[in-house]
């Protein structure tokens, strides 16, 4: 008799525990995050490219995709920034991964990244 477990076992044990690693990283700092570090889940990360960046408003113009969490189709939108040091950092044209949030009852940029 064989004291192995079949192949359908251990596929059915390793389809129900890698679920459960991504939740644990995300809720628990684990996967190299610091204790208490804001994980940001990656469906709220968007894909933009920058139209204007404003000095005088401290907005970003931002063409993107739908943000799903937020109940927003694909547009253009001029964000106000978290860090209005961003402003420095892009220009017309680029390529950008960003965070919208609402806070306060407004859309809010919280964070902001070149696309590679």
């Amino acid at each position: 008799m064989n004291h192995y477990p079949s192949r359908a076992a251990v596929l059915a044990l390793a389809l129900a525990v890698v679920p459960l690693s991504g939740v644990w990283a995300q809720s628990s700092g684990g996967g190299g995050n610091p204790p208490g570090t804001k994980v940001v889940p990656a469906k709220h990360v968007t894909d933009g490219t920058v139209r204007k960046v404003s000095l005088e408003t401290g907005r970003l113009t931002i063409q993107h995709g739908a943000i799903r969490h937020l109940g927003l189709p694909a547009m253009t939108t001029a964000f106000p920034l978290a860090d209005p040091s961003v402003l420095d950092k892009v220009q017309v044209g680029d390529k950008v991964k960003f965070v919208a949030e609402r806070q306060s009852g407004r859309l809010l940029v919280t964070d902001i990244k070149l696309a590679k």
